[in-house]
């Protein structure tokens, strides 16, 4: 399995249009029909490759110069395949992203599942963020995990 960036963000808003990925990432107010991702000086997108199939993208966003943010979504037809996605995810962290120090997720508490394979690809917890998620018309409290950069070398 590989990650790569992708400049190709016609290819990003098909593949996160699927119901299961958009349901995952949007909170409220975002309408699915407008969203275009975008790729800046303080955002990218990688592609996961199994071959020369697309299992998922990665959404890095640079919180400070020290860390950065992700944002992981698997294709629903794929899961299963998500510890080797995160593995694959950190080696090009540690090969393209000198300087990093961290690496930082946030996930809603109404994403059970996301907050668990978060756990199973090794983030540690770090705190909760309160009520301050919107889905449905309900506020939610986000988990606020992480790991370092010395943490994802010994995962390796």
């Amino acid at each position: 399995m590989i990650v790569n960036p992708t400049f190709d963000m016609g290819l990003v808003h098909r593949l996160i249009q699927d119901d299961e990925i958009w349901n995952t990432m949007a909170e409220d107010g975002i309408s699915k029909e407008v969203f275009y991702p975008s790729f800046d000086s303080m955002s990218c997108w990688l592609l996961a490759k199994d071959g020369d199939e697309v299992i998922g993208v990665v959404l890095i966003h640079n919180d400070n110069s020290k860390s950065i943010k992700i944002h992981p979504y698997i294709l629903p037809e794929h899961k299963g395949k998500g510890k080797p996605m995160a593995k694959a995810f950190y080696k090009w962290l540690v090969e393209n992203c000198k300087g990093i120090a961290k690496v930082i997720i946030t996930v809603p508490f109404c994403y059970k599942r996301v907050y668990l394979f978060a756990k199973v690809a090794g983030f540690i917890d770090e705190g909760v963020n309160r009520m301050s998620y919107c889905k449905d018309g309900k506020m939610y409290d986000q988990w606020n995990l992480g790991l370092t950069i010395d943490e994802i070398e010994r995962l390796l």
